[in-house]
Order: structure tokens, then C-alpha cells, then sequence
């Protein structure tokens, strides 16, 4: 697996494979994972949950790039007063497949798109 910060020296390969099987299988973007099966990225953006005030996303750890966007997100997020968690996100979390009944939100944000809110129209997660 090449790691996902590769893509700071051209390295797409991981990000082209990604939309290429999501593309063919009907769906929008992919959410690329760790390999330990956490969130990482998409093949174009940051990845955040926001559920009960709190704005959730990866740890740098999994090697994804520490870009612009990203930093900007976290600052806007912490002037309207949501805490911030880098950890490792679970993909139930980001399906916001939980009975928690908080609210919760899926915000992807790169530099082509700017941030869009996504809805989860992907297959059911699979089971833990």
C-alpha cells in the first residue's frame, strides 16, 4: 500500500484505483482506508465528522496530507465553538451508522471541490 501522503509528490496511484472501482460499482468518491481499516482520506479530500459539537478527523498518523484545506476546516470549526478529535475514525462513525441519535454530519473537504457535505448512499458497512 503506498501511503496516502504520497500524494504531496504525485503519487495518485492509490487515488485513481479508488475512483476507478467506485466509478464502475455506481457510486460518487471512495473513502480510502487504513490499513488497519480506519478512515483515511478520499482520493481528493480531507475527511471530518461532526456529531454533538465535537468535529472528528484522522489523526496525521495515517499518513494523510496535512493540507491547507484541512487546516482551515479545523480553525473555522474551532471559531463556532466545535471541539476538535484527531483519532482514528471508524467507518460506522463516518456512515453514521450508530444509534447515538446525536446530530451528524459527513463534511469532505479539498482544494478542487471546497467542502461538501455528503450523504452516505453507499452499501450498508459491513458487519464488526
Amino acid at each position: 500500500m503506498i501511503p496516502h501522503v504520497a500524494k504531496a509528490t504525485g503519487v495518485y496511484l492509490n487515488s485513481m484505483l479508488a475512483t476507478m472501482e467506485v466509478r464502475r460499482a455506481g457510486y460518487e468518491e471512495a473513502i480510502l482506508l487504513t490499513s488497519e481499516g480506519f478512515v483515511a482520506d478520499g482520493p481528493g479530500e480531507n475527511i471530518f465528522v461532526v456529531r454533538g459539537g465535537v468535529l472528528y478527523t484522522p489523526d496525521l498518523a495515517t499518513s494523510i496530507l496535512p493540507g491547507i484545506t484541512r487546516g482551515v476546516v479545523i480553525e473555522l470549526a474551532l471559531g463556532l465553538g466545535l471541539d476538535i478529535e484527531e483519532r482514528d475514525v471508524d467507518l460506522y462513525e463516518a456512515a453514521g451508522a450508530d444509534d447515538s441519535g446525536d446530530v451528524f454530519g459527513l463534511l469532505c473537504a479539498g482544494r478542487g471541490a471546497g467542502p461538501t457535505a455528503w450523504e452516505w448512499r453507499g452499501p450498508p458497512c459491513p458487519a464488526r
